[in-house]
């Protein structure tokens, strides 16, 4: 009767120590399920700042773009007057080559 006493006695703290550890792994899971909701909260949230990130990069290239254009159409505009201011210039040396031989003409015909 001892025997089968300290039997049920040994019986009783073996189910008390795994019902213990069943306590404790319950209480692990439990953890790493708040760990795991954090973790999908914190993924959630970066793919959302990714996708800010991406529009902000294809905004950016977009007026990246429209300022390159922008700035061949200046340059354009530029190249232009350069040329424009030359032939002004080319002009104005004919002029004055005119001037000078009109002088000389001119000058034939003063008394």
């Amino acid at each position: 009767m001892d025997a089968s006493q300290n039997a049920l006695n040994d019986q009783s703290q073996s189910v008390e120590n795994t019902s213990g550890a069943f306590i404790e792994i319950g209480q692990s899971i439990q953890e790493m399920n708040s760990l795991i909701l954090g973790m999908k909260d914190m993924t959630t949230q970066l793919n959302i700042n990714k996708e800010h990130i991406i529009d902000f990069i294809q905004s950016a290239s977009t007026t990246t773009e429209e300022t390159a254009a922008g700035s061949q159409e200046v340059l354009a505009s530029v190249e232009n007057q350069i040329k424009m201011s030359q032939q002004v210039t080319d002009n104005i040396g004919l002029l004055t080559e005119n001037i000078k031989e009109l002088n000389v003409m001119v000058d034939r015909f003063k008394v």
